[in-house]
């Protein structure tokens, strides 16, 4: 028997339990339950069955009750926890809902208290640009899609696939760069000009230029912090440089052009896919509600995750 993986196991289920009682104390408070048990007050009955502090059940009333019209938010105090709740409950609305159940989900609570503060504070969105697609391009679309972002929503594949099509760009642009720089060899010589009494020789070989690296070089990460003197890209943010990210997927552009300086919660919005125009300059990067991550945010997620 792994005595640690029962005890993790076994910490999981309190936490578990602890969501489920908390999720519980609204209805015990507004059914009066707690009177039938000798207490006078729901303070006093939720210390006296589950050591919950007066603060704790003062949230938890609050929390569940700004959740009334929100049934997906209000759900995730089971799975979530109610801390992580509590930053969105005022926020869902019956429409979006299902929106900021998503990010309770997947982003972890120092990135979702940042996400919910700036959503707080009116920042406004990217407008947005409304494109009619007749018949043809309905079927490309749709064959772009199946290739690519299958699993995906109509407008995150999109966003996926315009990704692939600018990285596809650079790519081929930096190929034909490469090879207009190229000095001629002999095996440019064009085969009339081959004398056919001779037999062919191999042309010589050279060296085949290597493939780009992942690893971003020192000199590349000197540049871009120089850019915003060591602190985040982010619009207003002044917190330092703690992670470079490719706003084009390295995957897709094979270079290091798309690199930004982010702190780590910004970084976090970035592959949370909350970033509206992260194409553009980050001065005029906006905050979404909606979530639109691409595969490649996907696979960074759930690798972070191991």
């Amino acid at each position: 028997m792994d005595l640690h993986k029962e005890f993790i196991s076994l910490n999981y289920q309190i936490i578990g339990m602890k969501n489920k009682l908390i999720s519980l104390l609204l209805e015990i408070y507004e059914q009066e339950i707690y009177k039938k048990h000798g207490c006078s007050t729901i303070y006093e009955y939720a210390f006296k069955y589950a050591k919950l502090s007066k603060e704790r059940v003062q949230k938890a009333l609050r929390t569940l009750k700004n959740t009334e019209n929100t049934p997906l938010i209000r759900a995730q105090i089971e799975t979530c926890g109610l801390d992580k709740v509590a930053l969105v409950a005022k926020l869902a609305t019956p429409e979006n809902q299902h929106l900021y159940a998503e990010h309770v989900q997947n982003m972890p609570t120092p990135v979702l208290q940042a996400y919910t503060k700036e959503i707080r504070q009116g920042k406004p969105a990217a407008p947005k640009m409304m494109i009619e697609l007749d018949e043809e391009m309905q079927i490309l679309f749709n064959q772009l899609k199946k290739q690519l972002a299958p699993n995906f929503s109509n407008q995150s594949a999109l966003k996926i696939i315009l990704k692939t099509v600018s990285g596809d760009a650079f790519s081929n642009y930096a190929s034909r760069s490469q090879t207009d720089q190229l000095p001629q060899t002999d095996a440019t010589i064009k085969h009339s000009e081959i004398n056919e009494k001779q037999p062919l020789e191999s042309p010589p070989q050279q060296n085949a230029p290597s493939l780009p690296s992942r690893t971003i070089p020192a000199h590349i990460k000197r540049a871009v912090t120089k850019k915003t003197a060591g602190k985040c890209a982010y619009p207003h943010c002044t917190k330092p440089i703690e992670n470079f990210h490719h706003t084009v997927p390295f995957a897709f552009q094979k270079n290091h052009n798309s690199l930004v300086g982010l702190c780590k919660v910004h970084h976090e919005f970035c592959h949370h896919g909350v970033v509206c125009d992260e194409l553009k300059d980050p001065e005029k990067w906006r905050l979404s509600l909606e979530s639109h991550k691409s595969l490649f945010d996907s696979f960074y997620l759930k690798y972070k995750q191991k």
